[in-house]
């Protein structure tokens, strides 16, 4: 990937050492307008003006200047044209798309395609970006506690909260694209996240963290006009149903309590959603009658809910990212009295 910006960690080490541009210059023996060039990645250094920096951060030339094959962004996946974040996840960054069509999240990038081929053009040197916790699951309840973790970092630390099923978050934890991973597989004796994450078979050690419990079940128009009262309902010739991706959390719920009842999950379904919110949507839309999702979801779009289980949803954290700053940052705003009372506040919820 050509980049148009000279990729430097100059202001992470400057930082570090708490300097302004012109006390790097001093001590350097450098103009503060060439400093602030470098550091913009706008002009690329000489040998001398490399070295110079070099010694006055205490750090090498290499840890300054990494070479482009050292920097390299990898797509995440659905990336597609347009804006995106970056973020490292041990030693690869990777070029993540910006939350779903309506998000306004702040971009790192722009992402440009050329034939079959997407161009990453960051908009600042990667050294200039807060060190990231990407973390995946469908749990809005995430959203609170990224935001309240970013506040109290005071912006060192940025939590990429991006929504996906309990199956997709596991695969991206497992391929390395994420930190924390969340899971909300139940059964009608409780949940079964330690039993489906065991039986995935992920490539490291890691701790299951126990962060809510909530309300699961069917997401209906407001007074219930069809008259939705147990799953069975869903299979009715009169109900338009929007099914979730077969392998997520709540199509496996779906499938094991029609199987309590002698009945199988449709073939096809006209209509299949990734997240609760899309199918809170197409129920608030009249495109459907019934979608799978939360009481907590439905509340905000004037749904009515028919609960079906308790659900329980846990982060799935390798033990060897546990040191990672922004996830311990992450991981104690979780534990926090004020955040766990946030969270409680949503309907149908309960913290861990």
């Amino acid at each position: 990937m050509d980049s148009l910006l000279v990729n430097n960690f100059i202001q992470k080490y400057r930082k570090e050492l708490g300097w302004t541009q012109s006390d790097l210059a001093r001590q350097a023996g450098l103009s503060r307008q060439l400093i602030h060039a470098v550091e913009g990645g706008r002009s690329k250094p000489g040998i001398e003006v490399a070295l110079r920096l070099a010694r006055a951060l205490k750090c090498t030339v290499e840890e300054l200047f990494p070479l482009p094959e050292e920097w390299q962004l990898q797509s995440w996946p659905g990336l597609e044209e347009g804006r995106c974040q970056l973020a490292r996840v041990r030693d690869q960054w990777y070029a993540i798309p910006c939350g779903d069509a309506g998000s306004f999240d702040l971009a790192d990038a722009v992402v440009e395609k050329t034939g079959t081929e997407l161009h990453i053009q960051p908009m600042q040197p990667l050294g200039h970006l807060p060190d990231s916790v990407v973390i995946c699951g469908c749990d809005p309840g995430l959203a609170i506690a990224a935001r309240m973790a970013e506040l109290e970092s005071k912006g060192s630390a940025r939590p990429l909260w991006r929504s996906v099923s309990s199956s997709e978050s596991l695969r991206r934890l497992a391929a390395g694209q994420c930190h924390l991973a969340g899971v909300h597989y139940s059964g009608q004796s409780g949940s079964l996240n330690v039993e489906k994450v065991r039986a995935f078979g992920l490539p490291f050690e890691y701790d299951l963290i126990p962060f809510a419990s909530w309300e699961q079940g069917i997401m209906v128009a407001a007074g219930n006009p069809r008259g939705i009262r147990e799953v069975e309902d869903l299979l009715r010739d009169d109900i338009r149903f929007a099914n979730r991706e077969p392998g997520s959390a709540h199509y496996s719920m779906l499938e094991m309590l029609l199987a309590a009842k002698g009945r199988g999950v449709p073939a096809e379904t006209p209509l299949t959603v990734r997240s609760h919110g899309a199918g809170a949507q197409l129920v608030a839309s009249g495109v459907v009658d019934a979608a799978l999702g939360l009481r907590a979801v439905a509340r905000p779009y004037g749904l009515d809910f028919v609960p079906l289980l308790e659900g329980h949803f846990d982060l799935v954290l390798p033990r060897d990212l546990r040191s990672h700053n922004p996830v311990g940052t992450f991981l104690d705003t979780l534990a926090s009295l004020p955040c766990r009372r946030q969270i409680a506040q949503l309907p149908g919820y309960a913290t861990a």
